[in-house]
């Protein structure tokens, strides 16, 4: 009985050891600019993913720890917007159960 209890709280640990372990890069899109296209690259692999995101909306990626990505964030081409909506290329690296909030904001012309 001793044994069967010690096991299953040591996979307890062992499970919430693993969650607090996981990376996260948390979007969220605060512009004027419309959708905001967010690739996200895997520099050691080479392997890249694409996502849309929404105005006021947040993306929450799980990303593997200690391994650096760039992420590109791009926005449609709208000239009419009196808002500055440049493309950005970031390169970040998490230490194991880090989370990065990266806020995407924009910035009215002339200032």
């Amino acid at each position: 009985m001793r044994r069967g209890v010690l096991a299953l709280g040591l996979a307890l640990i062992l499970s919430l050891a693993a969650c607090s372990t996981q990376s996260e890069l948390r979007f969220t899109n605060r512009t004027d600019c419309g959708p905001a296209t967010i690739t996200l690259t895997n520099t050691v692999t080479g392997s890249a993913s694409t996502y849309t995101l929404a105005q006021e909306q947040t993306l929450s990626l799980r990303v593997e720890a200690e391994v650096l990505y760039r992420y590109e964030v791009t926005y449609p081409r709208d000239p009419a917007r009196q808002i500055e909506c440049e493309p950005k290329t970031v390169e970040v690296r998490l230490r194991p159960g880090q989370r990065l909030n990266i806020s995407l904001e924009s910035v009215p012309e002339g200032t």
